[in-house]
């Protein structure tokens, strides 16, 4: 709760696209109401043409909060941990990737690990909002995308949020599409090098997926696929085949 206290009195000057802290007592945080149309409910119900204007927004939307958050200081913030960087992370992503490909009769993808760890580990000084799935934001009456779930926010570079909504099971939008939308919205607010944010995007998107897809796979084990309706509804791991 600290944490998200923290991060929200930061930021609600600077963007409205986050709650406000109304008030904070203990464990109980208050925070100003965003809307109840959550963005992954509303991108289902969407065209194709309305998804990736969705996309759009909440692409945006993403950005305008990593940037005021630099602006606030958060990007250095000694109170918030560092994300996207931790090596056995990316070691636990890396044995994941190989256990899936046995899992489905594939040869394991030939990598160095060492090399992918430390390029992993390597990344430029940025805020991380953390857990950026479509369930945790949602369209306010204008139909803009604002994002609430603070609790994992850090350090680290901001490609690890898109990484969340790319490889969120309930996002319809193709991850090449995704790309190019991101590409369009970087500025030199938010790289010096887009051809290198969005590889090393790819990278991230790449790892995380292989982690992402082993949890799914033994939650169907443990209880078998869900339904989509019910995961939209509950917020849950996408655990269908459809959605995987």
């Amino acid at each position: 709760a600290a944490r998200e206290r923290l991060v929200l009195t930061r930021l609600a000057p600077l963007t409205d696209a986050v709650p406000r802290l109304l008030a904070a007592e203990g464990e109980l945080t208050i925070q100003s109401d965003l809307g109840r149309d959550r963005l992954s409910v509303a991108a289902h119900r969407a065209d194709i043409r309305q998804r990736r204007i969705l996309a759009q927004s909440a692409v945006a939307s993403i950005l305008s909060v990593q940037r005021a958050a630099v602006t606030a200081g958060l990007a250095e913030e000694p109170a918030l941990p560092a994300v996207g960087l931790d090596a056995q992370i990316t070691g636990r992503r890396l044995d994941m990737i190989a256990a899936l490909a046995h899992a489905l009769g594939a040869e394991p993808p030939a990598m160095d690990r060492a090399l992918v760890t430390e390029a992993m580990a390597v990344a430029p000084a940025g805020f991380v909002r953390g857990d950026c799935r479509a369930g945790n934001a949602v369209l306010d009456a204008a139909g803009r995308v604002r994002w609430f779930d603070f609790e994992d926010a850090g350090r680290g570079p901001g490609a690890e949020d898109f990484v969340r909504l790319m490889n969120d099971e309930t996002w319809p939008v193709p991850p090449e599409e995704m790309l190019d939308i991101i590409a369009a919205g970087l500025d030199p607010r938010d790289t010096d090098d887009p051809s290198a944010y969005i590889a090393d995007l790819r990278a991230r998107a790449v790892l995380h997926a292989g982690g992402r897809l082993g949890r799914i796979l033994r939650r169907a084990h443990r209880e078998g696929w869900q339904s989509p309706a019910d995961i939209l509804r509950r917020d849950r791991l996408g655990t269908h085949p459809a959605m995987a």
